[in-house]
């Protein structure tokens, strides 16, 4: 083998763990900065006070909450049943089982990161950090990740 050949192999062998490294850093950062602005961002959250943002919120809550999901996923299998589109059964099954398991993901999430709900925030900052207490959980999103897990199958099945 000549050099060229040899520096050609362990470039493609360090490509992909160096792209991971780099990857990782890269979100560790993001992260970093994200929790140096969190408590600031979420004091100007509290302080809006106007109904159309109160409006959008409970919109938001309630289509990406499960009940909603869950029937929208429901109604996609009884119509593939009950019409005989298998696309439509195997989106609905699917889009339930994406759903159960966004659900297990982000409930572990939430209590492995423990970022405590925006009402919870006080002067003094806050910690992150495993717990179980309530109110310590408002990091990830459940509502957006099982809204995205449906919306995904859902896209797939019909583009």
């Amino acid at each position: 083998m000549n050099r060229s050949t040899l520096q050609e192999e362990w470039s493609s062998r360090l490509a992909l763990p160096l792209s991971v490294l780099l990857s990782s850093l890269a979100l560790v950062v993001a992260f970093w900065g994200l929790f140096q602005l969190d408590l600031s961002l979420a004091r100007v959250i509290q302080s809006i006070d106007h109904p159309w943002f109160e409006f959008v919120g409970h919109v938001g809550n309630r289509v990406g909450s499960g009940l909603f999901l869950v029937a929208i996923s429901g109604a996609m299998l009884a119509i593939g049943l009950v019409v005989k589109r298998p696309v439509f059964r195997l989106a609905g099954l699917q889009s339930l089982i994406a759903h159960g398991a966004a659900a297990l993901t982000v409930q572990a999430l939430k209590h492995l990161i423990g970022r405590p709900r925006p009402r919870l925030t006080h002067s003094n900052g806050f910690q992150f950090g495993p717990s179980w207490d309530s109110g310590l959980d408002s990091f990830p999103s459940g509502h957006t990740m099982a809204s995205f897990a449906v919306a995904a199958v859902l896209a797939k099945h019909f583009p």
